[in-house]
């Protein structure tokens, strides 16, 4: 009887080759990937907008300071508010300046906005009786959405002289702050 060969192949497999199905997935995963990555990096407003818009809420911050300056009664809010206003002026000040620098000349209409809610707000609580801590209130709200806007540009800028600048403002509202807080 003759032996029988059978044959065995290779145990080593050859090149593996993707589907079709995960070509495509894969695919659309990297094309995801950088249409996101180009997004991220190049959406949302440029650094000279962001200054106007913290230029613009700085200075309407000191209008609210020095226009219901009247209304208060309360010697000590008076005076914090008085000192605050000082502070927040020449902020605004160098906010105007660095927004200059940024290549824009003036703030935008639309970063001027008087908030008609807290205007009511406020004459409401002047008929009430209660101007102070509304006001206050309102103040610490206002400060805390400037603040947080100036953290977020400090954050987007990479030029040290700026981000001095601004944490220069940043430190100046949250002195102000903490005195309202402790009111």
């Amino acid at each position: 009887m003759q032996p029988k060969y059978y044959y065995q192949g290779s145990n080593t497999a050859g090149p593996k080759t993707f589907s079709p199905k995960i070509l495509f997935i894969l695919g659309g995963c990297v094309v995801a990937i950088i249409i996101a990555s180009v997004l991220l990096f190049t959406g949302g407003e440029s650094l000279g907008t962001e200054l106007a818009r913290a230029a613009g809420r700085q200075t309407e911050l000191a209008a609210f300071s020095t226009d219901n300056q009247e209304n208060i009664k309360d010697g000590n809010l008076a005076r914090l508010t008085a000192d605050a206003g000082l502070y927040i002026a020449s902020d605004v000040n160098e906010l105007t300046k660095l927004m200059n620098e940024a290549g824009i000349s003036e703030v935008p209409k639309e970063f001027q906005v008087t908030d008609e809610a807290e205007v009511a707000k406020l004459e409401e609580a002047l008929s009430q009786g209660r101007s102070d801590e509304v006001f206050q209130d309102l103040f610490v709200q206002k400060i805390d959405a400037q603040q947080a806007l100036l953290r977020e540009i400090v954050a987007k800028t990479s030029d040290s002289d700026t981000q001095d600048r601004l944490s220069g403002a940043y430190d100046h509202l949250e002195v102000v702050r903490k005195d309202l807080k402790e009111l």
